[in-house]
């Protein structure tokens, strides 16, 4: 599902599903963020935040600008119950996201690595639409992740 965002761009509505089951449909401005529950996240944990946020940082600013910075970004794990576990799930998203570039070597730059870091979180989501599924450029970038989470 797509939906007019701010600056008339057009946004992917995520699918979340909520504490009563029901599944609800956003846009990125409509989520509402948990409170901080991690006051301070361990030292590792913050190393490994960094390199994600490093390695990533070139699409977390186009396709999140709310966490455009490693102190935005940061405060999302300190969101968290299991902020190590949520890094764990950022860093699979790195290790499939640079495998993935493979498959779209005609296509360079931004553009391209863009719509690689959309459909990883969007399949990490399971916000991928049934036609999307059936993509084989999708499919493709589905099954590195996948292989990867296999593999841990």
């Amino acid at each position: 599902m797509t939906g007019k965002g701010k600056g008339g761009k057009n946004h992917r509505q995520v699918r979340v599903r909520g504490k009563n089951g029901l599944v609800n449909y956003l846009l990125p401005g409509e989520f509402t963020y948990q409170p901080i529950i991690q006051n301070v996240l361990d030292a590792s944990v913050v190393s490994r935040i960094q390199w994600v946020f490093n390695e990533l940082k070139p699409v977390i600013i186009i396709e999140y600008p709310q966490h455009s910075t490693l102190e935005q970004f940061e405060i999302m794990f300190m969101r968290s119950s299991e902020p190590e576990l949520d890094v764990g799930i950022w860093e699979t998203l790195v290790k499939a996201f640079y495998l993935s570039k493979q498959y779209f070597s005609k296509d360079t730059g931004l553009d391209a690595d863009c719509l690689i870091f959309r459909i990883l979180l969007f399949h990490i989501a399971d916000s991928l639409t049934e036609e999307e599924q059936e993509r084989d450029d999708i499919k493709k970038i589905k099954k590195v992740f996948d292989d990867i989470i296999k593999n841990i």
